[in-house]
């Protein structure tokens, strides 16, 4: 579970962070991919009126933010309680001890990832 959900976080991170980067290069052969995604980020008063109909309503932000704030934290008690029931500190089975340290520091890694998730959503969410 641990590290496939790790794969798929570091994996979405790179998504999301190559695009921004070769938007931010000042290059001219990137000038209408730099477009598309100045397009894609408009809204308020940098939005023509001829695109308005590709806009969400600010209303619909809230519901965003409450269902990712529930499906985040939903994901991380699930990982923190898996990583809390590898942990050698946990008493009962044997098998719990055959856990690799690799395996552990990969559920920790997916604990700390969905910690860095949840702190935007959260604080978007209440704002």
């Amino acid at each position: 579970m641990g590290f496939g959900l790790v794969a798929l976080l570091r994996a979405t991170w790179v998504a999301v962070i190559i695009p921004l980067v070769l938007a931010s290069i000042p290059s001219s052969k990137l000038r209408s991919f730099q477009g598309a995604m100045s397009f894609g980020t408009k809204r308020g008063k940098t939005l023509q009126p001829s695109s308005s109909k590709l806009t969400v309503p600010h209303r619909f932000f809230s519901h965003f933010y409450m269902v990712s704030t529930m499906w985040t934290t939903l994901l991380l008690l699930a990982t923190w309680t898996y990583s809390l029931a590898t942990s050698p500190q946990a008493s009962g089975e044997v098998s719990r001890l055959t856990v690799t340290i690799e395996h552990r520091y990969g559920v920790w890694s997916a604990v700390f990832l969905l910690l860095l998730m949840e702190v935007p959503v959260v604080r978007r969410l209440f704002e």
